[in-house]
């Protein structure tokens, strides 16, 4: 009976030990289960984050393409308004391009007619040029580009001047105003103002137009504009003389020479007279004389009429002054005036001394 019952506790006990092996089974399997659980929220939790940073990314990547597109518009914007504003430029370029304008090149009165019509910062299509005497000096001439400004006036036209803008060229160092010159390059309107472009080429033209310039210089030291002058023409016969106060009415209009002698020694052979008598119209009051020739002298000769001997008294005497004005007292009531030439110190008048008078004489009448 003793064995019966060890043998049925030891069975409990085996059957006890079971169990409880059973349920440390079932632990396991749920704690191993609850990781597993755990481990699939981690992942899943890293995936989410995973996830969300991609989404994130993606997110600032769109952003910034968002950005880049923006900051490519602005550029391109920007871009646009450049070429606007290259457009206006070059609209600006068109109109101060070369205008077409009929034009005779080789006649100065219809090159300055074209030129005085182009509108500001238009230019004359072709290149022109012009021989006019320098009536200012704007820009002394610069040493290191060896260019000078100026202006000069064509044919006596002071009513349209011409700038010469850094003209280039024979005497550009050493131009001045009375100086003749002749320009050559573009002609434009800049702002208002007529000129030959920059780059212009100039040269102070031969020595009898910078002799006349002399007899302008001496006009000007006299307190007179060169440029509000005209020269008088004046031709010349050798060996010959007028005398208002002759007493032979019939000889006071005619020239004493070779051909009229009147005289038993040639006293004409010391002379040179005008050829013509001058009338105030053709010598007005306002006329300038210039006698650049210490050496010589003129009588102005004067009649009141064509039909009376001047008086002795009357008749002009000769005159070595260097500048002298013919104004109304000059004229007096003289209707009538010419010109005898003499040296100063008695000889004859040779064909070389006339000749000598385009440089040594000169009468310069006001412009019309």
């Amino acid at each position: 009976m003793k064995k019966v019952i060890a043998f049925l506790l030891v069975a409990i006990m085996v059957v006890a030990l079971v169990a409880c092996g059973g349920k440390k089974t079932d632990t396991t399997t749920a704690k191993e289960t609850t990781e597993t659980t755990a481990t699939e929220k981690q992942t899943t939790a890293e995936t989410t984050t995973a996830t969300e940073k991609v989404t994130t990314v993606e997110t600032t990547t769109a952003t910034e393409k968002d950005t880049t597109a923006e900051t490519t518009t602005v550029e391109t914007t920007t871009t646009e308004e450049v070429t606007t504003t290259e457009e206006v430029t070059t609209t600006v370029e068109e109109t101060t391009s070369a205008v077409v304008i009929e034009v005779n090149p080789n006649d100065p009165k219809s090159v300055l007619s074209a030129a005085y019509q182009l509108e500001p910062n238009e230019v004359l299509s072709g290149t022109y040029t012009l021989e006019g005497v320098v009536t200012k000096i704007i820009t002394a001439y610069n040493t290191q580009y060896k260019n000078v400004t100026f202006t000069i006036v064509v044919g006596g036209d002071t009513t349209k001047p011409i700038d010469a803008y850094r003209a280039q060229g024979e005497g550009a160092d050493t131009v001045k105003v009375g100086d003749t010159v002749k320009v050559t390059g573009t002609i434009k309107n800049y702002k208002g103002t007529i000129e030959f472009d920059a780059g212009c080429s100039m040269v102070i033209t031969n020595a009898v137009v910078i002799k006349l310039t002399a007899a302008q210089k001496a006009l000007q030291e006299a307190g007179y504009d060169p440029m509000q002058y005209d020269l008088l023409p004046v031709e010349y016969v050798l060996q010959g003389y007028w005398q208002s106060n002759r007493k032979d009415a019939t000889q006071i209009t005619k020239i004493i020479s070779a051909d009229n002698p009147l005289e038993a020694a040639s006293i004409y052979t010391r002379f040179a007279c005008s050829n013509k008598m001058y009338t105030k119209d053709e010598l007005p009051v306002g006329s300038v004389i210039v006698l650049l020739n210490s050496g010589l002298q003129y009588r102005p000769e004067g009649w009141v009429n064509l039909t009376t001997p001047t008086t002795d008294a009357a008749r002009p005497g000769n005159v070595t002054k260097k500048v002298v004005l013919c104004d109304e007292a000059w004229w007096g009531s003289f209707t009538y005036r010419a010109f005898n030439i003499s040296k100063t110190e008695t000889a004859q008048f040779t064909a070389e001394d006339v000749e000598a008078l385009e440089f040594d004489f000169a009468i310069f009448v006001p412009k019309k």
